[in-house]
């Protein structure tokens, strides 16, 4: 890495400031020439499924350098416990990698800054290729930061045999399916669904897919205000206060994040969940033993989940080796590879059928166009901290859903107002 840089990290909030000169070292556009590209590209990833290992890595940069005989590549695995205060200060001691490995929720962060170089033209010549969705997801201010390798779609799941017992004939596909079916499973002895308030999980997989599926958002169209104490804001937190009211989902829930073994599904007494992993369902549970569904639906249809891709460091030496690193990892051969292996689906719409053989996680195949990852903007985890108490506090009881989203209003926007 090279080019001067002064961070602060307070409050899990980064501040960057790069300095123009020096910070550009190397060509940074996509080459054209394998044969002419040369530089060293550390690479920075974390443990996801077998990727996680270093045997999983010695032949892919193998494969690479047949390609690229001029470029060494450094593969260095990091933990993804304090991964954002690690990174920031590899780069503060200008010992940053040149590529990692970012979720969404980092690409704006760090696009604001200056930290992160654009790499549209790595697809320039496939972009129709990448599912919209994902790009959007990588994107910020109107540039892509992050090339799409790998998405992740929740899944939402019925127990065949509670729906038996409680003379539901299929899953759940909108809310008014959910409040025809809650008071049959309720009868007969089991819980419906689930909605978990606990304040140490992300709204991403929670109230903000209501919210979306309502036809609101987040935050407004220019990020600079907030936009869920809305007409649709207000149902989605309705509907799920019946949820709540109703009994229709688990109490505990409300202030504890129970794991999938100590939940009501995971115990084989729940109906309906909308947001699940395949991963973590087939721990304890056979395919035959669920009906997997749609994703839910009121104004419009949306699925929790989330992207992956891989982005360059604006500091780095060898941009047009790192940007080459890139095109060959999110490569339709190498995708394919990957998320197979690891058990993601692909953003490129010509990579498909990874599981012809799994019926979960063929149905989230079908749904990766509408799903949201969560809201793009530098300081989104900021916002959901505001947001959350707010919302359990009208699950518990304390608050009116209006007022609650009025005060919860009242502090992003104070947040947004901040420089």
């Amino acid at each position: 890495m090279s080019g001067t840089s002064r961070l602060r990290l307070g409050a899990m909030v980064l501040t960057v400031t790069l300095a123009v000169a020096g910070c550009n070292g190397g060509d940074s556009a996509m080459p054209t020439d394998p044969g002419a590209v040369e530089g060293s590209v550390t690479f920075w990833t974390y443990p996801i499924g077998d990727s996680g290992k270093d045997s999983y890595w010695d032949p892919v940069v193998e494969q690479f350098k047949q390609k690229y005989p001029k470029v060494d590549v450094d593969v260095v695995v990091q933990p993804f416990t304090n991964r954002e205060e690690t990174l920031v200060t590899a780069i503060a001691g200008k010992q940053g990698p040149d590529v990692v490995y970012f979720n969404p929720d980092f690409i704006p962060k760090f696009a604001v800054e200056g930290v992160l170089e654009p790499v549209e033209d790595v697809i320039a010549d496939d972009r129709d290729d990448f599912t919209p969705a994902a790009l959007d997801a990588m994107s910020w201010d109107g540039k892509l930061y992050g090339v799409p390798l790998l998405m992740q779609a929740l899944i939402g799941v019925c127990n065949k045999q509670v729906l038996a017992a409680s003379g539901v004939e299929k899953c759940p596909e909108t809310w008014a399916d959910i409040e025809q079916m809650a008071p049959k499973v309720k009868a007969a002895g089991y819980v419906p669904t689930d909605y978990v308030a606990a304040q140490t999980l992300t709204l991403n997989h929670s109230f903000y897919p209501y919210l979306w599926q309502a036809g609101g958002e987040v935050l407004t169209a220019d990020g600079k205000k907030a936009a869920f104490n809305s007409p649709e804001g207000l149902r989605a937190l309705e509907f799920v206060k019946k949820l709540v009211d109703n009994g229709w989902t688990s109490q505990q829930s409300l202030t504890t994040a129970e794991t999938l073994e100590q939940s009501a599904l995971g115990q084989g007494k729940q109906a309906y969940s909308p947001n699940n992993t395949t991963a973590s369902l087939a721990k304890l549970f056979k395919p035959e033993e669920l009906v997997v569904s749609q994703p839910l639906t009121d104004k419009v249809q949306v699925a929790a989940g989330s992207v992956g891709g891989l982005s360059v460091l604006a500091g780095s030496d060898a941009k047009a080796a790192s940007k080459a690193w890139i095109d060959f990892l999110t490569s339709p051969e190498h995708m394919r590879s990957f998320d197979q292996k690891n058990g993601y689906y692909a953003p490129r719409k010509s990579v498909t059928g990874l599981y012809a053989d799994n019926p979960g996680m063929a149905e989230g195949e079908k749904h990766l166009d509408v799903i949201r990852s969560g809201v793009i903007h530098p300081k989104a985890r900021e916002i959901m901290n505001l947001i959350k108490p707010h919302l359990q506090a009208v699950l518990l009881g304390k608050t009116a859903p209006g007022d609650a989203l009025a005060a919860a209003e009242k502090d992003v926007n104070a947040l947004l107002e901040r420089r």
